[in-house]
């Protein structure tokens, strides 16, 4: 089943707190997962993110550069419907912004394969991601103080906030390959922001073509019917 995107959200403040919550609407698809990216400045740390109270897995935290990070979350399975997504920080943070994406489609076992990150300040900014499999997305997020980033070709846009200091989007698109790839967004001029991207893997197929037994046995097993060895069945009702 091929992946294909379901909903963005997103939201941004300048406010400090220790929170920053939001509603996302999941659809009632199949194979669902959820993608968070989460920027914090100050060097606080995200201490955690959850939708509809279940808590998300953390993909990875890029480090601080600048007092800023970011992170990506995810959750498979997620409840559909209209829920708050809430991002809790380790204290008080003045700059906030996150965002969501939502797909059907995507491996529920194992989710995500490579992922990327960085903080720079620069007029462009490239996170590289070594892909898995061809059939992957690479979901991305990326943050600004007071310039919205633009993404690169290739990128289509899951969702975008503004504020009055930090901006965000968040966009997706079909990995060209396996092997390393890349996110990236450029601004107007260099700032100092962050990028994060993870590879979003697609859900194995399931039905006949990967039945591997027959009555319980391995096929490759099957070679006795009523305890004798197929090739040797010889008679029907006791006649050759």
């Amino acid at each position: 089943m091929a992946i294909a995107f379901d909903a963005g959200s997103s939201t941004s403040s300048d406010g400090s707190a220790s929170t920053i919550s939001w509603n996302h609407t999941v659809a009632a698809g199949s194979d669902m997962a959820l993608v968070v990216y989460v920027y914090t400045s100050n060097d606080t740390a995200v201490s955690g993110v959850t939708y509809n109270g279940d808590a998300m897995t953390q993909v990875f935290a890029s480090g601080f550069t600048s007092t800023q990070a970011c992170y990506m979350f995810r959750l498979v399975a997620p409840d559909s419907g209209t829920h708050a997504v809430t991002v809790t920080y380790a204290a008080a943070v003045t700059y906030r912004a996150a965002g969501a994406l939502s797909f059907s489609g995507v491996n529920q076992s194992s989710p995500v394969g490579g992922s990327g990150s960085l903080v720079q300040y620069t007029s462009t900014i490239t996170a590289s991601v070594n892909v898995a499999e061809a059939t992957s997305y690479i979901v991305d997020g990326s943050a600004a103080y007071n310039v919205a980033p633009n993404a690169n070709s290739g990128q289509t846009g899951g969702t975008s906030t503004t504020s009055a200091g930090f901006k965000l989007k968040m966009g997706y698109k079909v990995t060209p390959g396996t092997g390393a790839q890349t996110a990236s967004y450029t601004l107007a001029g260099p700032i100092s922001y962050t990028i994060g991207a993870l590879e979003l893997k697609e859900a194995v197929a399931s039905g006949p073509a990967n039945l591997k037994t027959f009555l319980g046995v391995a096929k490759a097993s099957v070679k006795t019917m009523y305890g004798l060895a197929i090739a040797s069945v010889k008679t029907i009702n006791g006649l050759s």
